[in-house]
């Protein structure tokens, strides 16, 4: 959908919805779509759209829970296994295999409701567990995202040696750090380690009567730290047997990489298939929150809104306390195929720019996949074009009075409206003249009805009230007011 002006999804309240759904999403690839999401112009995508969101709603509500969660974002581990050789850590195999295990699930989960929700079960027709590769992540990769010990028979026999080691190295330390504490050589904090090498404090007074090497040096100097003799080959051997735990543990990963970079496009296919489920279900939230439903895509053009509410303000009491929420003031509205243009009267603060906000907002959020907080008989039409002049856009950088920027705004308007844009006009004939402006937004009007625009209209000005009365595709509208 083409949106003029460019800051029209602010002016209307569309960043808000946007900002809903953000706060529901699971992931960052989701986030990420929902953050480039614009209302389609496509009507059979629209209606898919709206479907699955339907579908997710009704999911979401009365089905058991869906296993939509550890969507990490697998791209940099996938960019990173891509060259031959190439080497994951370990936490990356861990999000690989929770991600897996999801796509698993969410398509077990739809398989067995398909047909609850067919539109749903398409979608998940792009989810491809790879149980073999899951299995293999998991036989060497723990929930800890630590490698196991039996993730090979060497590893296993490496680190089997190097606990016999470690507890012969303590025996050995804690041997010699009797001696030296029943001496009073050493104080009784305890063996500790040095560049990788278990040492004991040692007086510095005394640390010649005692065999070994000095690794530090307390920053008193009072402190010595060293390595008993006795230790020296049994702390060597262990250095030995790290560097063999640490030559298999690549040589691991590397191999379990390989098994990664072979499955990259299914990987990369199953992301992209959890993160349109992501952005589905934050929809379906936003719609939940706001008790929406589906409207009807309508094909005759009809414009009818059944007890709308203003989404802006839905939202708004979502995060008020039950005893400060507002009351929401319902929008009936209806415009057939031979009614072009909607004048909408009353007096101030009686909700008129409200209503033709929610008009907008509401066919932003239907083309975009959203339920809309009306009563399911609502029907939108598909519009190619959204033209919105709430009469603000006052400009000191441009030079611009108020008024000003509203012949801009019309003369862009139409030069690009057609058949199939809506136009929204707050205030008509405002900020002038009112014979001139409201002289100057008559032919404008009917300038727009004759190529066909669907116009609604808020306005002070009788004469424009006149000129819906005096023509066949203009109706009058009216708020009341309490």
């Amino acid at each position: 959908m083409k949106l003029y002006p460019e800051n029209l999804t602010q002016k209307i309240g569309f960043e808000t919805v946007r900002q809903a759904a953000l706060s529901a999403a699971r992931s960052q690839t989701g986030r990420e779509k929902l953050q480039s999401l614009s209302p389609s112009t496509q009507i059979n995508k629209v209606r898919i759209g709206l479907k699955q969101t339907g579908e997710m709603a009704d999911l979401l509500q009365n089905e058991a829970a869906f296993p939509l969660y550890q969507l990490h974002d697998l791209r940099e581990h996938l960019k990173n296994a891509k060259a031959k050789g190439s080497m994951l850590a370990p936490d990356a195999f861990n999000e690989i295999s929770n991600v897996l295990v999801t796509a698993r699930r969410v398509k077990s989960y739809i398989n067995k409701r398909k047909k609850q929700f067919p539109e749903l079960k398409k979608v998940s027709t792009g989810l491809i567990p790879v149980r073999e590769l899951e299995e293999k992540i998991t036989a060497v990769v723990d929930e800890q995202g630590s490698i196991r010990d039996n993730a090979s028979s060497k590893l296993k026999q490496i680190r089997a040696r190097l606990n016999k080691k470690r507890g012969d190295l303590r025996k050995t330390i804690n041997r010699v750090m009797k001696r030296a504490v029943k001496k009073d050589m050493a104080s009784g904090e305890g063996p500790t380690l040095r560049g990788g090498r278990m040492v004991i404090p040692v007086q510095a007074e005394y640390k010649r009567k005692i065999k070994g090497f000095v690794h530090d040096v307390s920053s008193s100097g009072q402190t010595v730290y060293l390595e008993p003799v006795e230790a020296l080959e049994i702390n060597n051997e262990i250095r030995q047997l790290e560097g063999r735990e640490k030559q298999e543990m690549e040589r691991i990963l590397r191999g379990l990489t390989d098994e990664v970079r072979g499955k990259r496009k299914t990987l990369q296919q199953n992301q992209r298939t959890l993160t349109a489920f992501d952005v589905i279900a934050a929809k379906a939230e936003v719609g939940i929150k706001l008790e929406g439903f589906i409207p009807v895509i309508s094909e005759d053009k009809r414009l009818f809104l059944n007890e709308a509410r203003n989404p802006i303000l839905g939202l708004k009491n979502l995060k008020l306390a039950s005893g400060k929420q507002e009351t929401v003031v319902p929008l009936n509205l209806e415009l057939d195929e031979k009614e072009a243009c909607l004048v909408i009267t009353g007096p101030n603060a009686g909700g008129k720019s409200v209503a033709i906000k929610t008009v907008g907002l509401c066919v932003m959020m239907a083309q975009s996949g959203f339920a809309i907080p009306a009563k399911d008989s609502s029907e939108l039409p598909i519009y190619d074009k959204l033209f919105v002049d709430m009469g603000d856009e006052q400009s000191i950088e441009n030079d611009l009075s108020t008024f000003s920027s509203r012949l801009k705004w019309m003369k862009e308007t139409q030069k690009r409206a057609d058949e199939n844009s809506l136009v929204l006009i707050d205030e008509a004939a405002a900020g002038t003249d009112p014979e001139e402006g409201g002289a100057l937004f008559q032919s404008f009007i009917e300038m727009l009805i004759q190529k066909e625009v669907k116009v609604l209209v808020t306005t002070h000005q009788g004469v424009l009230k006149i000129f819906a009365h005096d023509n066949p595709q203009t109706v009058n509208g009216s708020m009341e007011f309490d």
